[in-house]
């Protein structure tokens, strides 16, 4: 197994562990210490624990080596419960100081604060072997299994405790983390399983002509399943920094007002307007939503200044998109004379040039007319299936007939095949027996057309014209 399949494995089951163990570290430290249980300082004991375990990183052999693994461990479990007995401080004063460690350690307790701290104490003892376990455990589809029973079991135990203590003892904890750890917790498991089931002896190959999209598909469901999850995971953390956040963006924008006020009133109000004197009402606070401006003064030039900021930012849109439109145009003109030099001679002066460009020109305005009138004979119609089977990925051979290719087409959409052979057969009919179709048969030929065309149909010409055809060419 791949070092960096090991550890996409290890991550997935830490994710799995993690989910329950702080669900119930959260619950009970607001239970019994009225404070949340730092997210950051588990994680990084439970991380620590499982780098300490990895004893082919450690200096020395043999059993210098085995005598070290306890000394790492005992170092590691020691800074790991400073770090959250720390996070429980107001945190003002340095962590390799001596006061903190007194003022947390060194006042007397009672028999609450001394069960709150063994409680502590506890929680970081399971993070720490929960690390050191998942390290060592292997990585199995069995095992995986038996830890998402374990962990299904202790969130049902933790739901039950707080369904009894609400419903029977009418007390309330707070615990945001707690109702959302089962979402993270399963999708970490259900990958896990997914990916640690792949390495079994059942085939695992995709399906003829259905490789590439499945790849697509099972790599943008882990990416979003991943996201998804640790999403939930810190979601009361990153709610937690966005209030803060937007109470910082809001008092900064408080602050800044009167600076941007007066440089807006430099800029764009008149002398004799700011020489007039500033009524003494306070400014009204402009980060409530239902301040309006008074008319005129500053006001209305700065209305005018987002009127034409909008105007330009539309212009500019506008422009992007004529650029747009442009550089594909030249893109598809220097394609064409690509091919055109690998077929011919290249265009020898400006004039042929200016001519070709013509040619293409009026070629797209008539392509353009027939899309607008629709098609008035089986050729045009037979011309349109030509470019509707080439954009779907099954371009016209050289030398292929008509009939060829409208049973080639039908091999790969059987779904399609009473529709192309209408419009194959009305082909025949007009330019090889040189019949003109009446006025049902081509409104036939039509109608196939327009079911061809029919948006419903795009999915299956996309698959084809991605990953191509796993059929034979004959259909």
């Amino acid at each position: 197994m791949k070092t960096k399949d090991k550890l996409f494995s290890f991550l997935l089951r830490s994710g799995m562990e993690l989910s329950w163990l702080y669900a119930w570290a959260y619950f009970m430290s607001e239970a019994m210490l009225q404070r949340a249980f730092p997210l950051p300082e588990g994680m990084g004991t439970f991380l620590l624990a499982a780098l300490s375990t990895q004893t082919r990183w450690f200096p020395g052999r043999g059993w210098l080596r085995f005598a070290l693994v306890p000394v790492v461990q005992a170092t590691g479990l020691i800074f790991s419960a400073l770090f959250v007995a720390y996070a429980f401080t107001d945190g003002l004063r340095p962590f390799f100081g001596r006061a903190w460690l007194s003022e947390f350690f060194l006042p007397a307790r009672g028999i609450l604060d001394g069960l709150s701290l063994a409680v502590l104490g506890g929680f970081i003892l399971a993070f720490w072997i929960g690390g050191s376990a998942t390290a060592r455990r292997s990585d199995t589809y069995t095992s995986i299994c038996h830890r998402f029973d374990l962990g299904v079991t202790a969130l049902f135990v933790l739901y039950l405790i707080k369904f009894i203590l609400v419903y029977k003892g009418g007390i309330h904890i707070r615990d945001p983390y707690g109702e959302l750890a089962v979402f993270p917790f399963i999708i970490f498991s259900l990958l896990a399983m997914g990916t640690n089931n792949q390495r079994g002896h059942a085939p695992k190959a995709f399906l003829a002509g259905f490789r590439g999209i499945g790849l697509i598909l099972s790599f943008s469901l882990t990416v979003l399943g991943l996201g998804v999850a640790a999403v939930l995971f810190f979601l009361p953390h990153l709610t937690r920094a966005a209030e803060a956040g937007f109470r910082g963006l809001k008092a900064a924008a408080g602050l800044l007002e009167p600076i941007l006020v007066s440089i807006l009133r430099f800029l764009f109000v008149s002398r004799r307007m700011r020489e007039e004197p500033i009524p003494p009402n306070p400014a009204p606070d402009v980060l409530q939503f239902g301040y309006l401006p008074a008319e005129g003064g500053w006001a209305s030039f700065l209305h005018h200044l987002i009127k034409w900021a909008v105007i330009g930012t539309i212009a500019l849109l506008v422009l992007a998109l004529v650029s747009a439109g442009l550089w594909l145009l030249v893109r598809w003109v220097r394609l064409k004379f690509n091919r055109l030099q690998s077929s011919q001679d290249p265009p020898a002066s400006l004039r042929e040039v200016l001519q070709l460009i013509r040619s293409r020109l009026c070629r797209l305005w008539r392509f353009l007319l027939e899309l607008l009138h629709g098609y008035t004979c089986a050729a045009q119609l037979f011309g349109a299936v030509t470019r509707w089977g080439r954009r779907s990925g099954i371009p016209r051979l050289p030398g292929e007939t008509p009939l060829e290719y409208g049973c080639r087409l039908a091999g790969v959409f059987p779904l399609f095949y009473q529709q192309i052979e209408i419009i194959v057969m009305a082909y025949h009919t007009e330019v090889y027996r040189e019949t003109p179709l009446d006025g049902s048969h081509l409104k036939n030929a039509q109608a196939a057309w327009q079911h061809l065309r029919s948006p419903r149909h795009w999915p299956q010409r996309l698959k084809i014209g991605l990953f191509g055809n796993r059929q034979s060419p004959h259909g």
